[in-house]
């Protein structure tokens, strides 16, 4: 099935067709990478309205910050674990801004 851009997520997972797709979030060469450009890099857009990497990365972050909440609530454990995951985020989020 083609997906458009209007289909949101299924269209960009089609994009990577058959790269594993957890993997390139896990990569440690990915992060690598991330840690190596710089500040002007991060916040470069090839295009008036377009994200920049930085933006984009938060996003990520966002996303992952908001399913991980909504699990842990779910599964009724968001009293116990709250605080990793506050702490997690911190870090990620200071990471991102330096």
């Amino acid at each position: 099935m083609q997906y458009t851009v209007q289909d949101g997520f299924p269209y960009y997972i089609e994009l990577l067709r058959d790269l594993n797709y957890r993997q390139l979030f896990s990569s440690q060469e990915n992060f690598a990478l991330l840690e190596s450009i710089s500040e002007e890099q991060a916040s470069y857009r090839y295009a008036p309205g377009k994200w920049s990497i930085k933006q984009i990365v938060g996003h990520i972050n966002d996303h992952e910050r908001i399913m991980t909440y909504r699990h842990y609530d779910l599964a009724g454990e968001i009293q116990l674990n709250y605080q990793v995951t506050i702490k997690i985020y911190l870090s990620l989020t200071a990471a991102l801004m330096n």
